[in-house]
């Protein structure tokens, strides 16, 4: 192994920090690639410079010249990628250097004849996620080790792309948060997905808490809740369905309303219980409840109208936070 491992340093570095980013800062189903927009800059400057060519003739007599067979950046990093393409595992606390396991690992595969079948272990770093047990907002949580398979490297299997065929596995790793107490600490098991270097979340054994803002009604603020969960994993026209669902049950509770009754109806009824001064330049309800019942109907995901009723009904609940709802109506009222 010789320049490669410039690169393969890279890797080593990459690797947990896409881990790192995408189970402390992304949601169900998104994900993260590994980056290694270093790898060209990092082979260019890892190939020595070539020899000087020696003269083609000596005396008028012409002499064969001996070509060097010249590195070029794309061979290293096919190279260095081959490495990468290996199954992966990770280990918790410290561990040798990532690149003096992978020297070891060579020089032990050169003794016995055998090809370097994966990846030394890497250490995968400690990540930020909110515990629900111990209410801290962001406490460390430390690795703990695999939990799948029977050994530490995940089954490998190939994935067919647009690009060729690339290297899958399916990894299930479990943390402790350090914030809890012993008695109280339970671990928190993410389940990943590789595809060559594309990481995504595809679950976890708890979901993470998500606040909703205070002056969100407590009744409904389940139903808040859900429409961001939903759409941070990507599925619009659930959030869309639990907005609804979250306008309903407001207006319902409100007006006291049992029983079937229609969007317009609901909405009807729970204007007269508005303050006085409510602002004419905030939409009704009525609205937010035809658009977002459009959407349903037709099956269609639209972020655009999910952001703006969600930020209109952000500025309805703020404003009702400081003029609250009225108590009750006369039974006459228009």
């Amino acid at each position: 192994m010789g320049p490669e491992l410039n690169l393969l340093e890279i890797a080593g570095r990459q690797i947990p920090q896409a881990f790192q980013t995408l189970l402390s800062e992304k949601h169900l189903y998104q994900s993260v690639t590994v980056n290694l927009t270093d790898f060209p800059s990092a082979a260019a400057s890892a190939i020595p410079a070539p020899p000087p060519r020696p003269p083609t003739s000596f005396n008028n007599v012409s002499r064969p010249t001996l070509q060097a067979v010249q590195e070029t950046p794309a061979g290293l990093m096919q190279r260095a990628k081959r490495f990468i393409d290996l199954p992966w595992a990770f280990s918790s606390g410290n561990q040798w250097p990532f690149i003096d396991a992978l020297k070891s690992a060579e020089v032990s595969a050169m003794t016995t004849k055998t090809a370097i079948a994966s990846l030394p272990p890497i250490a995968l770093p400690t990540i930020k996620v909110p515990c629900d047990i111990c209410d801290s907002v962001l406490p460390p949580h430390h690795f703990q080790g695999n939990s799948w398979g029977s050994g530490p490297y995940p089954t490998c299997f190939s994935i067919s792309t647009k690009e060729g065929a690339v290297p899958g596995q399916d990894f299930c790793l479990t943390f402790r948060c350090q914030s809890c107490t012993p008695e109280q600490s339970q671990p928190v098991t993410f389940l990943v997905h590789r595809e060559g270097l594309k990481l995504r979340l595809v679950g976890r054994s708890r979901l993470e808490r998500i606040e909703v803002p205070r002056f969100i009604p407590k009744e409904e603020a389940d139903f808040f809740r859900e429409v961001e969960i939903a759409q941070k994993a990507g599925k619009g026209l659930a959030a869309i369905f639990y907005l609804r669902v979250f306008i309903e049950q407001h207006m319902r509770r409100v007006a006291g309303t049992k029983g079937q009754a229609t969007g317009d109806e609901l909405a009807r009824e729970y204007v007269k219980y508005l303050p006085e001064d409510y602002p004419k330049k905030y939409p009704s309800f009525r609205v937010h409840y035809e658009n977002l019942s459009i959407a349903i109907h037709s099956a269609m995901e639209t972020p655009e109208l999910l952001e703006s009723v969600m930020a209109a009904l952000i500025d309805h609940f703020k404003y009702l936070d400081l003029f609250p709802l009225k108590a009750s109506v006369p039974v006459d009222a228009p």
